[in-house]
């Protein structure tokens, strides 16, 4: 087997990425949309992203399976089901199918993460970190990307009109079988994986896993505010919806550039010096965002985005790190861990800005990082 970091390989991985997360990045800017279509609250159509990420609870499972059986194509399948997903919420006739068709994306994607940084730690070759940071970039450009084409394509076709966008995404996972339909990465476990005793590695875990709590907890509540919510709250201070998916594509891009640069960085200076640096600059950008005005709005974006995405490379670099005997099923606790979190930030802050209004509760979870 190739030794070494096989830099090609992780790029395909991150092309994939990019891809499926491309459509699913389609939500946020269409939340406003979805609230006066349905007449729904804003809280109501956050909880679409709950809904969504619900399957991140069996990703332990999953990972179960990927630690003993091989899954090379996940990579290639799921791009398409998540475009032709994402691209027919405009034609959903109730809210109800919405919610159903945000359950399925919600698996498809647990089979596209659950696997993912085990492949690139394989391909890695020691630098985890520099290789959890190529394969989220994919994933950051996407976000930049999602708000853009699908903000494009209502204003072209209105809300009604954006399944016609899925035909890209099944062409890229028809290209990504060519390209990858040798790649064997995931093959080859080896026979002490497939005997690992899961409950023992579940409590070895636990000390590591409190400590991702902890910092995870005030981090996804700012990334809610910043992410999900930012385009209802550009539009609520006055914005236009193109405006606002601007503004979320620009954070979104400063982010692949922090998830680019920080993994590398956690390889040099050590994991929690990089968690703990990003935790301090993104709390004062925060600050600085909601006291400033429209001329420092886009610089503080940029910079904020940076420090906001870091910590995604350095956190799955600090899992695989310690999670040897079993990373696929260490890797799925993370993503429920993850998911447990954020669906309840998604929630309370989702609570927070109908009863007592954006700036309040953007003010509340800036204040967070601070006390």
């Amino acid at each position: 087997m190739k030794k070494g970091f096989q830099r090609g390989r992780i790029v395909a991985v991150s092309i994939s990425h990019m891809f499926h997360d491309t459509y699913q990045a389609f939500l946020a800017p269409l939340l406003p949309l979805l609230v006066g279509k349905f007449g729904i609250s804003l809280s109501t159509a956050g909880l679409l992203d709950v809904v969504r990420n619900l399957p991140s609870l069996i990703n332990p499972f999953l990972g179960i399976a990927v630690d003993r059986v091989p899954v090379k194509f996940f990579n290639i399948i799921t791009p398409a089901v998540s475009a032709l997903l994402m691209s027919f919420v405009g034609i959903a006739p109730t809210y109800g199918v919405i919610v159903l068709m945000m359950f399925v994306s919600g698996i498809n994607s647990s089979l596209f993460y659950a696997p993912g940084p085990v492949l690139v730690k394989r391909l890695a070759g020691g630098r985890t970190g520099s290789g959890m940071s190529y394969d989220m970039l994919g994933g950051e450009i996407s976000r930049t990307l999602g708000p853009i084409i699908i903000t494009g394509a209502v204003t072209l076709w209105t809300l009604e009109g954006t399944w016609r966008l899925f035909p890209v995404g099944v062409a890229a996972s028809v290209v990504l079988y060519f390209v990858l339909r040798n790649y064997n990465a995931g093959e080859g476990h080896s026979t002490r994986q497939r005997d690992v005793g899961f409950p023992s590695v579940f409590r070895s875990l636990l000390p590591l896993f409190s400590f991702i709590g902890g910092y995870s907890f005030f981090l996804l509540a700012m990334k809610v505010c910043m992410t999900l919510y930012l385009p209802a709250f550009l539009m609520n201070n006055g914005k236009t919806l193109m405006s606002a998916s601007l503004s979320l594509s620009v954070l979104q891009f400063s982010g692949a550039a922090g998830t680019l640069f920080a993994g590398s960085i956690s390889d040099r200076i050590g994991r929690k010096s990089t968690l703990l640096i990003s935790a301090i600059a993104r709390a004062l950008l925060m600050w600085f965002f909601l006291i400033s005005g429209d001329v420092m709005a886009t610089p503080i974006l940029i910079a904020m985005g940076f420090f906001l995405f870091a910590p995604g490379p350095v956190v799955l670099a600090l899992v695989q790190d310690v999670s040897s005997n079993a990373p696929a099923f260490s890797n799925g606790m993370y993503m429920r861990l993850n998911f447990l979190i954020r669906s309840l930030m998604v929630f309370v802050v989702g609570q927070l800005i109908d009863r007592t209004g954006f700036d309040l509760t953007y003010r509340i979870t800036a204040s967070g990082y601070l006390r």
